[in-house]
């Protein structure tokens, strides 16, 4: 059993046949699945029980909203609009 778990955890494999390393890897795959599915029933055991005790609360945000700053106060901005072909100056510019 020594020698089983010094493989399973990688050790002492220079030794190993093509099928020891076989068997080695199908017991690790088995075990991984055993893992896996026990792990996916442990949370959704945790996940229904969450969903149950989140129901029966009264809705509260547990966020902060940003607040709403009101908009900043308009300038009034004169600005001088000509509408029509550009005059020229003595000299020829514009």
């Amino acid at each position: 059993m020594r020698l089983l778990n010094c493989k399973a955890l990688g050790e002492s494999l220079e030794s190993c046949s093509i099928k020891e390393l076989d068997q080695v890897e199908q017991l690790l795959e088995r075990s991984l699945n055993s893992i896996r599915a026990r792990k996916e029933k442990k949370l959704m055991k945790e996940n229904t029980r969450l969903r149950k005790k989140f129901e029966m609360l009264p809705l509260q945000l547990s966020i902060n909203l940003p607040t709403v700053r009101p908009p900043a106060q308009a300038m009034e901005v004169e600005t001088a609009l000509f509408i029509g072909p550009p005059t020229t100056t003595t000299n020829g510019r514009i």
